[in-house]
């Protein structure tokens, strides 16, 4: 079990068992990050929750702070990042042109050569016009995206797809008043998550970060399952920081810890829940879901890592669905040349069996073993995909084991061939018409039985 005094770091195997099963939690600023996406990528965004909604729940603390910022986190680029008066205002030319008044002042530094000081003001002539001609180009774009970004807010993607993920309960007053009254005591000794915000925030609101910790450890031992953090956070009332700079009492952490959970919240999550818990950043995670699908270069310089992942998942989603609505009649076969996989049924093979006696000592009789070769194609790339289904006959009627080889692809689900061969030489019964090996009379052994029991009884 982890101490306080246990590195705050993961191992690969604990890794591995997080990414299993984990359920992932969103915190309100990794949600409202996405939109410092382009409308594009946010659209990919909201396609890869929607497939990963299974795992993924969200604080009751979280979906309100959501709610509260939404409009204003969209709109936030237009000032930030597409303000006209950025490009309008460059003051590029007129530097140059202070710079050149320094330099054709020859009485002090910084000096340079009379010939080149008129090559640039020759050059600067010509670029002038363009300068503003890519000012005027810029200042139309960023105008244009503004005006794309403030009708976001009447058709987001994001929004359908984040407020259609489970979410907890909200706390009843009494449950709050105590988590308020522990947030007292633990921002008193700077114990996380939360005490970063006594600075800035009042009321209540000072507490977000820490009724959202409590949500997460509530949920996480009702449900007993490890938690995927994913969070924007960097304070050190959240994660792993160097404050030595800044306190020289403070503790130095290891290198590695940087940038992860504070030691004493890993260790109140696993003493609370029994399990664990673990953060991302969104880039961490989005790499991680990269990761676990095996992305190669070229899919990521060609899909970027979130149109890969949304694609990936996908094919996760469509596989789920093939799995969970194939028929027991059909074979599911991941195709070799492409990776897809397919359903191929069984009754649309030509099921032409060879059979052969491989043993003919045993006990109960002879055992015979049955092979036929199949031709499949891939549903989406046509790649021929080889099939040998062998069955093996003991003792005489019975089919003991059967295995399905495929060459060019794998073998997913199988299927029971039973239903597509005949083993022996099997005819109708003329007295109860069941299918079995019959005597010299036409008859099945149940038949032939008793038909002996009627010529003993008239003995």
């Amino acid at each position: 079990m982890r101490t306080i005094y246990t590195p705050a770091v993961i191992d690969k195997a604990t890794e591995d068992r997080l990414w299993e099963s984990g359920i992932i939690v969103f915190d309100t600023c990794a949600l409202l990050d996405f939109y410092n996406m382009t409308e594009e990528y946010q659209g990919i965004m909201a396609d890869i929750l929607k497939y990963l909604s299974e795992r993924v729940w969200l604080p009751a603390q979280v979906a309100y702070e959501y709610e509260k910022n939404r409009k204003s986190a969209i709109l936030k680029p237009i000032s930030e990042v597409y303000s006209s008066q950025i490009i309008e205002k460059n003051g590029l030319i007129k530097d140059l042109k202070g710079l050149i008044s320094q330099w054709e002042d020859r009485n002090y530094h910084p000096y340079i050569n009379d010939t080149k000081v008129a090559e640039i003001k020759k050059a600067l002539e010509e670029i002038e016009p363009n300068i503003a001609k890519i000012k005027e180009i810029v200042s139309q774009e960023y105008r244009d995206r503004a005006h794309d970004i403030q009708k976001i807010p009447n058709n987001d993607k994001l929004a359908d797809a984040i407020r259609a993920l489970k979410r907890g309960e909200a706390y009843t007053f009494a449950e709050l008043k105590d988590i308020l009254s522990e947030g007292e005591w633990r921002y008193a000794r700077q114990i996380g998550p939360g005490y970063m915000d006594a600075k800035e925030k009042k009321g209540v609101r000072q507490y977000g970060d820490l009724i959202i910790w409590k949500e997460i450890l509530r949920y996480a031992n009702a449900q007993q399952c490890d938690v995927i953090l994913v969070t924007s956070e960097t304070k050190p009332d959240w994660v792993v920081v160097d404050e030595t700079k800044e306190d020289k009492t403070a503790d130095k952490p290891f290198k590695e810890e940087w940038g992860h959970l504070r030691r004493d919240l890993l260790t109140e999550f696993e003493e609370e829940t029994g399990r664990i818990i673990w953060k991302y950043s969104p880039k961490d995670f989005t790499d991680k879901l990269a990761e676990i699908y095996h992305a190669s270069k070229d899919e990521l310089q060609f899909y970027g890592a979130l149109g890969m992942i949304r694609d990936m998942l996908a094919r996760a989603e469509r596989e789920r669905e093939l799995r969970k609505n194939c028929p027991p009649t059909s074979l599911l076969i991941r195709c070799g040349a492409c990776g897809e996989l397919f359903e191929c049924p069984a009754h649309k093979l030509d099921f032409e069996w060879d059979g052969v006696a491989e043993y003919t000592d045993r006990r109960m009789g002879t055992e015979a073993v049955y092979i036929s070769n199949e031709i499949c194609l891939c549903a989406r790339c046509h790649h021929h995909i080889d099939l040998t289904f062998k069955v093996w006959e003991y003792p005489e009627g019975v089919i003991d084991y059967q295995e399905i080889d495929v060459e060019g692809g794998e073998l997913d689900k199988p299927v029971d061939v039973s239903d597509y061969i005949e083993l022996g030489h099997y005819e109708e019964c003329e007295r109860c018409g069941r299918r079995a090996i019959l005597n010299d009379m036409g008859l099945c052994d149940d038949c032939d039985r008793e038909f002996e029991q009627l010529l003993h009884e008239d003995d």
